[in-house]
């Protein structure tokens, strides 16, 4: 009996067998291919008068046998890993197949399998062990079966690290690195490694955070409740306001270049230099930006952009002494001084002028909010420069602050700023001149949608602060905003939730309730302080008839009541002779009361001081030099 089996084919892709020659699609365990101790396929009995002799089939595959070396470099080229992979089924049915054909007229020796390991591209021993797994199989009239017999977790176990209970308990200061970390759990750091791979472990960056205290917390929250829609309280959908009329304004320091970059290169490109004197002395200008809220047609064709301007904290001044850069008496551009006075100035010559130029005129124009921080500089909304300039303007324009400590609710500090500068990065200025240029241009070609982007993240941002009880420890939720504007679904407003809602103004009660506590106490301990005066070592009075001893002093703050013998002070012969009521006595004795009453009044208000008695001064006696 002769098999006929073809070897000349490329295997599937899904092996992970690049580069080999042989057709090893097939299976031992399918009924077609089910190879039984005597049982010869009907195909094959159909062609066995076309089957070649051995000798020829030899030939055949010595000639499409690869050379080990070249198999070594496709398996380098296409990435093939060796090292602890089982062999697939296939190979060692061909192997068998092989080996069967061979040995058809005489026995199967070493030298067959060598032939056969070299043609497969695996190790003689593996041959071995399928021919002789073959053999027994068919000795006790079994099907063939190739398959691992491995079942369930096999091959080393993971090693038990506990790294869920382990890793909390070590310092954040000593999470940095990896290799920090490994230090600490006494740990391989290649193991760490492979478990922040597999996902036991997550890289996390932070940043800092500015301190909330009570009270910020309560102008967040009422700040988030100012923004949503009033008529929308009465129904059952609550909304955000359009934030249409709010303007938003802020300043920031943009800089030429940063100490590290990040670049994108080929292998062979060579890695770019960078210098500068002194890393210290980045070339830096500060502007002042102002934005509001892009409006839209019906249509969805863009009306008002948003962007109402962008100025730069410049003066130009001459230069006094002759350098590489200016020559002396040229004009030069410096950085301007920020004070109040020059953002009262900014405000009155170049925000309320673009103001009046750009906004739109969409019928009743109302009140327009600009929205500011808590910085000392800024003008206050009571400037009466401000309100006569805005008055002349004939807009009703007004200023207002935002919650301190609170950058998170200006759409500028939440993302605007970050993409400008980035975008100013790519144009690589060398001066301040070219810095100018380049903000102005980022700040000119900012895509509009990412600007109404903005505002939506903006109310989603409200939305957590009031989650987070006023806090800034949320983390925003992905909306899929692009998606949804090329989908036109990019919603105007977000909803609130009324439990929500409810919840807050219930949470706004309690802060102001334990902010009017704090105040009360502080105010008790201030004038506890002021009233209180040293009588002696041990006494302390605390108001116009009441003396206490000093170690009962704190228990009198906390409770008056809990001091059973309070000292009185020794009231005056004026006020016994009033508590007599006899009026003989009172008259015989009026001329005296009228020479004391002076002396009274002079008393009145002071509180009498006991004088210590000063411990006496040694004399010093200063050694005669020798």
């Amino acid at each position: 009996m002769v098999l006929l089996f073809d070897i000349n084919l490329t295997p599937p892709q899904e092996q992970d067998d690049a580069g080999r020659d042989l057709d090893l699609d097939f299976s031992p365990h399918t009924p077609e291919h089910a190879a039984q101790l005597g049982h010869v396929p009907e195909e094959e009995q159909q062609e066995q008068e076309h089957v070649a002799e051995p000798e020829q089939i030899l030939e055949e595959e010595q000639e499409h046998a690869a050379e080990p070396e070249q198999i070594l470099e496709e398996e380098q080229e296409h990435g093939v890993q060796r090292h602890h992979k089982d062999m697939p089924e296939s190979y060692k049915f061909a192997a068998y197949i092989a080996l069967k054909a061979l040995g058809n007229d005489r026995p199967v020796v070493k030298a067959d399998k060598e032939i056969v390991a070299q043609l497969l591209g695996i190790s003689l021993r593996s041959v071995e062990k399928t021919w002789k797994k073959a053999i027994d199989q068919e000795d006790r009239n079994e099907v063939l079966d190739f398959s691992n017999k491995r079942k369930g977790r096999c091959g080393r176990k993971r090693r038990e690290l506990n790294l869920a209970e382990r890793v909390p308990k070590v310092p954040l200061n000593k999470r940095g690195t990896l290799r920090a970390l490994a230090r600490s759990l006494d740990v391989p750091f290649s193991t760490l490694q492979r478990r922040l791979a597999w996902g036991d472990l997550r890289r996390h960056t932070n940043s800092l955070k500015p301190y909330l205290s009570l009270e910020n917390r309560l102008r967040r929250l009422l700040y988030c409740i100012s923004m949503i829609d009033e008529p929308s309280i009465t129904d059952a959908k609550l909304i955000f306001k359009m934030m249409g009329s709010i303007m938003h304004m802020d300043e920031k320091w943009f800089d030429m270049t940063k100490r590290n970059r990040t670049y994108y290169l080929t292998p062979e490109e060579p890695d770019p230099v960078r210098t500068i004197h002194n890393h210290n002395n980045i070339g830096k200008v500060m502007f002042l930006t102002l934005v509001a809220r892009p409006r839209f047609d019906a249509q969805g064709n863009m009306t008002f952009d948003g962007k109402v301007g962008i100025w730069a904290f410049v003066i130009e001044d001459v230069a006094k002494y002759n350098s590489k850069y200016q020559t002396k008496g040229d004009l030069m551009l410096k950085n301007l001084n920020v004070t109040r006075d020059v953002m009262r100035e900014y405000l009155c010559e170049k925000v309320i002028p673009a103001i009046v130029e750009v906004w739109p005129d969409d019928g009743d124009v109302g009140t327009i909010w600009i929205q500011q921080d808590n910085a000392r500089t800024h003008v206050l909304p009571d400037d009466p420069i401000f309100q006569a300039a805005v008055k002349a303007s004939g807009l009703d324009i007004r200023l207002t602050f935002q919650p301190p400590n609170s950058p998170d609710v200006n759409v500028l500090d939440l993302c605007f700023f970050s993409s400008i500068q980035s975008l100013a990065f790519e144009s690589a200025p060398n001066s301040l001149k070219e810095l100018i240029e380049s903000v102005e241009q980022a700040y000119d070609a900012y895509d509009v949608n990412t600007l109404a982007k903005v505002y939506v993240t903006l109310q989603s941002v409200l939305v957590q602060i009031m989650k987070n009880q006023g806090g800034n420890t949320y983390k925003l939720i992905h909306m899929g905003k692009d998606k949804m504007i090329k989908e036109g679904n990019l919603p105007d407003t977000l909803e609130v939730d009324s439990e929500l809602y409810e919840e807050t103004l219930k949470l706004i009660e309690e802060y102001e309730k334990q902010l009017k506590e704090e105040e009360e106490k502080k105010i008790k301990a201030t004038q506890a302080k002021k009233a209180s005066m040293r009588k002696g070592r041990s006494q302390l009075i605390v108001d116009d008839d009441t003396i206490i001893a000093a170690k009962e002093y704190s228990t009198w703050l906390k409770d008056p009541s809990s001091v059973s013998r309070p000292w009185r002070r020794v009231k005056t012969k004026l006020d016994l002779i009033r508590e007599t009521q006899i009026g003989d006595f009172e008259a015989a004795i009026q001329p005296s009361i009228e020479e004391e009453k002076p002396k009274q009044e002079k008393r009145k208000g002071k509180q009498p001081i006991i004088e210590e008695e000063k411990p006496k001064e040694k004399k010093r006696i200063k050694s005669k030099q020798m």
